[in-house]
């Protein structure tokens, strides 16, 4: 059964501008530490898998779905950038009933997940779904003439969450949410010697450069209802 938990925090410093006073930079400065310390604190506690949701600025939705953590073991955080007029419900997916939205039943992300956990146990898998308030990353991307300093502050904080001192990050989308993606890329100096993700598909075998398949819809069984 998944367990679902709100935090109560709402990370508004990502909407407020730069700012010109000491005192406005101290209320940023503690929100973002009374943020870090007690998003670390409740995910070092964790016994089952778990979902954390709450926002980030006045637009930027962020569910993390996060395991019971091994502090020994490497951290890895997925930010998942949502296609084009999905929601992250839809996105996680789920066994298709008549009447559902066939938005559910594409990227099933959510048994990825699971899948993924499964085959790298050694590991710490922890996917942070990034939703915005238009469905559409390019819509949103129009709204924020800043879109790359806070993109840049969206992956930094989720980074610093993560409790652990081994760990490493992946930026991954569908979509329009690879407007997020080339967002950020705008921000840094360095680009990834990889920009592309292979996903569960067809065939099990290792492509010319190494990548693993397993199977069509490998992660089959592990759709919730």
């Amino acid at each position: 059964m998944l367990d679902w938990k709100f935090l109560s925090l709402t990370m508004f410093t990502n909407s407020l501008p730069m700012p010109d006073d000491g005192l406005a930079f101290l209320q940023r400065f503690f929100v973002l530490v009374i943020l870090l310390f007690s998003a670390g604190n409740t995910f070092g506690r964790i016994k089952t898998d778990s979902i954390y949701s709450f926002s980030m600025g006045t637009d930027v939705k962020i569910t993390m779905d996060v395991p019971q953590l091994k502090k020994s073991k490497k951290g890895i955080l997925v930010i998942y950038a949502l296609p084009n007029g999905n929601t992250t419900e839809e996105t996680m997916g789920k066994k298709m009933k008549e009447g559902d939205d066939w938005h559910f039943d594409i990227q099933h992300i959510r048994a990825q997940t699971k899948f993924v956990r499964k085959q790298l146990s050694d590991d710490n898998i922890i996917v942070a779904y990034l939703e915005n308030s238009f469905k559409s990353w390019p819509a949103w991307k129009t709204k924020h003439e800043d879109y790359i300093t806070v993109t840049q502050r969206i992956v930094d904080t989720l980074f610093k969450l993560i409790p652990l001192k081994k760990k490493i990050i992946y930026l991954d989308s569908h979509s329009g949410g690879g407007r997020f993606i080339f967002d950020y890329l705008d921000g840094v100096n360095i680009t990834p010697s990889n920009g592309f993700i292979h996903s569960i598909l067809a065939g099990t075998k290792y492509d010319s450069k190494g990548y693993r398949y397993f199977g069509k819809r490998a992660y089959e069984n592990l759709i919730e209802e």
